[in-house]
C-alpha cells in the first residue's frame, strides 16, 4: 500500500525502509493481511531497491508468497514445543521428586535388569537359573548397598545379583518370586552376611514385556532384631515349661480374669485335676 507522500505502509515501518536504502541489502519481510472474507493471511514479500544510474532507489521489484499455512502450522508446533517443556518440566521435578524419596527412604530399594529377557513360558527351574545368569544391578539407594557390604549405591551397580547374598541365598527367593507369578508380597527370608544369619522382609515385583521377564523392582527391610527377640522369646517359653513341668511342687498361674493359664504335673497330682 502506497500512501500520498509513496511511502509504503502497512509493510515497511521508516526504520526498515532506512535500513534496506542504507546496506542496499534484498528485504524480507513477514506481514499480516485482512481478505475481504474477513480472514487474516500471512505474506512473506521479497525484493530489492531498484535503481538509477545515480544510486537513487526509484521503486521495489519483488514477489509476495502467501504463507498462512506455514505461519500456522509455525504456531501450532511452537504450542506444541511449549507443551512439550511443560511436560519435561513436570518429568524432572517428578524424577527429583522419585529421587528424593529414593535416596532418603529407610527400606533398601533396588531394581535389577536382565542382561537377556527370560521368557516367562519357560519351566520354572529354568527361568531360575538364567535369572540368577542375567540379573544386574541397575539401581538402589544406599540402604540397600550398605546391607550387602558397598559403601554406595554407586559403587553396587552393575554387580551380579550373586554378590548380594550369594547365590544359593537368592535361589528360593527367586523360586518363591516365579512360582508367584513374578510377584511376592511381604516375605521374610534369610541370607548368611558377614559371617552371621540375617532376616529380611520384603515384596518384589516383575516386569513382563512381550512374553519375557525383564526387570524386577523389591523392597526389603531387615528384621534381624525381631526375629532374635522371637527366637530369644521362644527359648525363654521353653526353659519356663521345662522348669515348672519339672518342679515337684504344684504351679498353678491366673491371668486378671482368674483363668488358669499354667497347671504344672505336680498340681495334677495333688489337685486330682488334669490340665
Amino acid at each position: 500500500v502506497v500512501d500520498k507522500s509513496g511511502r509504503l505502509k502497512g509493510i515497511f515501518t521508516d526504520g526498515d525502509l532506512r535500513r534496506h536504502l542504507e546496506d542496499n541489502q534484498p528485504y524480507e519481510i513477514e506481514y499480516r493481511l485482512r481478505a475481504r472474507d474477513g480472514s487474516v493471511r500471512w505474506t512473506r514479500a521479497r525484493g530489492q531497491a531498484v535503481r538509477d544510474p545515480s544510486g537513487r532507489a526509484t521503486r521495489f521489484s519483488g514477489a509476495n508468497s502467501d504463507i498462512t499455512a506455514e505461519r500456522e502450522a509455525s504456531e501450532r508446533i511452537g504450542a506444541l514445543v511449549g507443551e512439550l517443556g511443560r511436560e519435561k518440566d513436570l518429568l524432572r521435578r517428578s524424577e527429583e521428586r522419585y529421587r528424593a524419596f529414593i535416596a532418603q527412604s529407610q527400606e533398601a530399594i533396588w531394581r535389577f535388569e536382565y542382561t537377556e529377557p527370560v521368557p516367562t513360558h519357560l519351566p520354572v527351574d529354568e527361568q531360575i537359573e538364567r535369572i540368577l545368569d542375567t540379573a544386574r544391578l541397575a539401581e538402589c539407594n544406599l540402604a540397600h548397598a550398605r546391607i550387602y557390604g558397598f559403601a554406595s549405591e554407586h559403587e553396587a551397580l552393575g554387580m551380579p545379583i550373586e554378590s548380594f547374598g550369594g547365590r544359593e541365598a537368592k535361589r528360593a527367593l527367586i523360586g518363591a518370586f516365579v512360582r508367584g507369578g513374578y510377584r511376592i508380597a511381604s516375605m521374610e527370608w534369610s541370607e548368611m552376611l558377614h559371617g552371621e544369619e540375617r532376616w529380611f522382609l520384603g515384596s518384589v515385583v516383575g516386569v513382563i514385556e512381550n512374553g519375557c521377564l525383564v526387570r524386577a523392582w523389591g523392597t526389603q527391610s531387615e528384621v534381624t532384631a525381631h526375629k532374635r527377640a522371637e527366637q530369644a522369646l521362644r527359648e525363654s517359653d521353653a526353659r519356663f515349661s521345662s522348669i515348672v513341668d519339672s518342679a515337684m511342687d504344684a504351679i498353678v498361674c491366673c491371668d486378671d480374669g482368674y483363668r488358669i493359664v499354667v497347671f504344672n504335673h505336680a498340681a495334677e497330682r495333688i489337685f486330682g485335676i488334669p490340665a
